[in-house]
């Protein structure tokens, strides 16, 4: 699939319109460093969080069974969002490096584990939306799928949330498609 990926969109446009923060803050909150204790804003779909460190969130409660430890995903508001969109923003060249060295036209393309879904997010944006892929993205129920929810609008793209890889792989597979990357 070479030379049919290209880039069009900034970083930062779905962070900062879906949390209402400009490029700047956006930046900065989710920037890694030590101690650091971001005033995280809210939005429809989670609450603010501010004066703590993550590992602050952590201890907050008890993470003794499966279900504390996927509600830490919910008790740290948009810390992951903001930090997984701005770990990844200088990766995208890698992310179609990557992407276009496995991606057929009619690949079926699974995201497991996906957070905001980095590789599907530069996927759909560089590459040519005629190719007849079926994607399929999955995560714990967590504020970071804001994009990936906002993705799953898209018609070609499943998004399987909470899924273990047993499912997910599942429901890749009765795509009917000849190709799976994960």
């Amino acid at each position: 699939m070479e030379n049919s990926f290209f880039n069009k969109q900034n970083w930062y446009d779905d962070l900062c319109e879906y949390y209402n923060v400009t490029p700047d803050v956006a930046l900065e909150l989710g920037t890694r460093r030590p101690n650091r204790k971001p005033n995280l804003p809210s939005s429809r779909t989670t609450h603010a969080v501010s004066d703590l460190t993550f590992e602050e969130i952590w201890a907050l409660k008890n993470r003794d069974s499966e279900e504390q430890i996927f509600q830490f995903y919910k008790d740290q508001g948009a810390w992951s969002a903001f930090r997984q969109v701005v770990r990844h923003k200088d990766m995208i060249s890698t992310h179609i490096d990557l992407l276009s060295k496995t991606i057929r036209k009619d690949s079926t393309f699974c995201e497991y584990g996906c957070g905001v879904a980095p590789f599907t997010y530069t996927l759909l944006q560089n590459i040519d939306q005629e190719a007849k892929l079926n994607i399929c993205i999955s995560d714990v129920d967590c504020e970071q799928g804001f994009k990936a929810a906002k993705m799953a609008g898209i018609e070609r793209v499943y998004l399987c949330n909470h899924a273990s890889l047993f499912d997910v792989l599942e429901k890749a597979c009765n795509l009917k498609e000849d190709r799976i990357i994960i």
